[in-house]
């Protein structure tokens, strides 16, 4: 499986079907993987930030969490200095530039 950090965006690699821990890192930031800004659960614009229907907020999305829903956001995302919306004002900014006129 391959992913991007949410937090530096680079390239993560790990053996498939191999789940992420709790205290896994990434090996150039060093920030916790299995957190909700990594998981494909996650949208800045969904109640608590989750499209999947937890009974409660997880309140650091950016701290390693045990929650029953993660699945590793993998894909076309992949890529060194890829960097996901993670707040309402990037999406907002996201979606300006895409409607803005010229």
């Amino acid at each position: 499986m391959e992913f991007a950090c949410f937090k530096c965006g680079k390239k993560v690699v790990r053996m498939a079907n191999t789940p992420l821990g709790r205290s896994d890192e990434c090996d150039h930031c060093k920030a916790d993987l299995r957190v909700c800004k990594n998981c494909r659960h996650y949208e800045a614009l969904a109640k608590w930030e989750c499209r999947e229907s937890i009974s409660e907020s997880v309140r650091d999305k950016e701290r390693g969490n045990f929650c029953d829903f993660f699945q590793v956001r993998e894909g076309s995302g992949a890529t060194p200095g890829f960097k996901a919306p993670t707040s309402r004002d990037d999406l907002m900014k996201a979606a300006e530039a895409l409607f803005k006129k010229k």
